[in-house]
């Protein structure tokens, strides 16, 4: 490895690893040395910056030093040994993140919203300090962003603690009551594991879309990887109205004010398509600038641009269906969720995308479009249900619709 290297003032790409390779009269190398000699190179920092990997790449492509299948084959061999230890540190640091959520839950729980917002604050904020140092500073890459943020959260988590210790609770809380009770943790997970099979499985169906998309080409690949990273501000303001709708409706339930939950589903219905209608036309028409905050390759921008045209459409139709979702779940029919989650997921989602990847000429706005279609198909569902249970009310008063 030190022989091929060399004394570099500068990070290695993986194109002028080959062709050190191939120098040394070393014609073919197995994927399992180039896997070793990817993870050595990433521990003692020889990387550069995946922008610089792609552009040398290409180029001694065009010299005939690499061939197509070989530039590929290595590319891919980086973005995937460049994720193994992130999601190692991330999956190491799953207690702080499912403490992180928890206390938020706590907090919402009890109709305060103001404190979790806080906490984010001080995360993010933390966060982006920590990227800067470890990432811009200590040239840690991937790994010191996964170490920043899980950081981040544990902070975030620490000063949670605090905050609640000090907060007048509606309920009495003391160290006798920690302690296992199989009927609450009975009732915890016959509402909790429903919601966490949906969501997993939910995940599982986009990435699915993604290896369908990589299997087009790079540029392809890199535009849905920026588009999602946009939609993932995107359906923050979906996602809010989902969790707020959980809490909201679930007090009330409880309060055995159901009227007043049905209409605060409306009211975030309609105040969640006001703001659908802002992102909706900011995905669909200005996706390019949107994507160029995080690529500055003109195609990849293009066809993330081009994917976030069927999110656009989505933007319009989440509002009702996160709405929805946070009304069940605070409703208790989690089951329901789970239920119309997955159709939408592996009975519309997975199959348009594959079949629409199939069309000549292949475009991403098609491919994307399997998502608007399974969303249609889960509002459907979810009214459907609404007006199932308001005919099998036992009550004296039914759901007014």
């Amino acid at each position: 490895l030190q022989s091929l290297c060399g004394r570099h003032s500068e990070p290695m790409s993986f194109g002028e690893l080959r062709a050190k390779v191939e120098l040394t009269g070393f014609l073919y190398v197995s994927e399992e040395t180039l896997r070793k000699w990817i993870n050595d190179l990433a521990e003692y920092g020889f990387l550069s910056k995946k922008g610089r990997q792609y552009d040398i790449a290409d180029r001694l492509l065009c010299k005939g030093v690499l061939d197509k299948e070989t530039r590929d084959k290595l590319l891919l061999l980086t973005d995937f040994c460049s994720t193994v230890l992130p999601l190692a540190i991330c999956g190491g640091g799953i207690i702080v993140i499912i403490a992180y959520n928890l206390i938020g839950g706590i907090f919402r729980g009890i109709g305060d919203s103001g404190t979790p917002l806080f906490t984010v604050l001080i995360a993010c904020i933390c966060n982006v300090a920590g990227d800067l140092f470890l990432v811009a500073g200590l040239h840690m890459g991937a790994r010191g962003a996964a170490a920043a943020t899980v950081a981040a959260q544990l902070l975030s988590v620490v000063i949670s603690f605090l905050l609640i210790r000090k907060k007048s609770l509606p309920f009495t809380l003391d160290k006798t009551m920690l302690r296992f009770d199989r009927r609450i943790i009975g009732k915890i997970l016959f509402l909790g594991t429903p919601i966490a099979l949906q969501d997993l499985l939910v995940g599982i169906s986009f990435l699915v879309i993604l290896s369908i998309v990589n299997s087009i080409g790079l540029n392809e690949s890199a535009g849905v990887g920026v588009a999602e990273k946009v939609c993932g501000f995107i359906m923050l303001v979906p996602a809010a109205f989902m969790q707020s709708m959980s809490a909201f409706v679930a007090q009330n339930k409880g309060a055995g004010k159901i009227d007043r939950a049905v209409k605060g589903l409306k009211s975030a219905i309609l105040i969640s398509f006001v703001l659908g209608t802002v992102m909706f036309y900011t995905a669909f028409f200005h996706g390019d600038i949107l994507s160029g905050l995080f690529s500055n390759d003109r195609a990849v921008v293009l066809a993330a641009a081009d994917y976030l045209k069927a999110y656009g459409i989505d933007c319009l139709l989440t509002c009702f269906l996160f709405c929805f979702v946070g009304f069940y779940n605070g409703m208790g029919y989690t089951s329901f969720v789970m239920v119309e989650g997955i159709i939408g997921a592996f009975a519309v989602r997975v199959p348009v995308s594959f079949l629409m990847s199939r069309r000549e000429p292949v475009s991403l706005f098609r491919i994307g479009l399997a998502i608007p279609c399974s969303t249609v198909l889960q509002i459907v569902l979810c009214f459907a249900f609404l007006f199932y249970i308001n005919r099998r009310q036992t009550r004296s008063r039914s759901l007014p619709l």
